[in-house]
């Protein structure tokens, strides 16, 4: 039983528009996830730099926003981390997609399961990149406030 695929435009105007725009997105995605995690790491640097500061700035009263900003930084920077291996293994399996679909225009011994697994995979793996990307973000935005709120306290009006 073969199965049709579907295609997916209609002219090679609108594919390449698609393509174009498409790189784009991959662009902004992987200028803002790496602009969160050097700020992240950032983050982390004043971590330290507190707590090894001559003057105790960590008092009882800013402890959990310290530790709160902390821990979110430490999150958004590891999650950086296993976003960059996650997109690698996405253009892998891509690659891996243009491959069987020239062997097939090629008339090369290529079963569609093959394909359709492979594009199975692609999409997990896409969907894991979002939800990656978006817990990076979240994390981020609550290291950012607390370490705002933390020096409101430490130096506020």
């Amino acid at each position: 039983m073969e199965k049709k695929i579907k295609k997916r435009f209609h002219n090679d105007r609108n594919r390449q528009a698609f393509n174009h725009w498409r790189d784009h997105a991959i662009n902004q995605m992987t200028a803002a996830s790496s602009m969160m995690f050097g700020l992240a790491g950032a983050g982390l640097a004043y971590s330290l730099t507190l707590l090894s500061a001559e003057k105790r700035l960590i008092t009882d009263n800013n402890l959990p926003i310290f530790r709160l900003f902390t821990v979110a930084f430490a999150l958004s920077f590891m999650t950086a981390l296993f976003l960059i291996f996650n997109r690698l293994w996405g253009f892998r399996k891509t690659a891996e997609i243009v491959r069987a679909r020239d062997a097939k225009e090629a008339n090369e011994p290529v079963e569609l399961t093959d394909v359709d697994d492979i594009r199975e995979d692609s999409g997990f793996i896409d969907a894991m990149t979002w939800i990656l990307f978006g817990f990076q973000f979240v994390s981020f935005v609550i290291g950012g406030a607390g370490v705002i709120y933390f020096m409101w306290r430490i130096y506020g009006t």
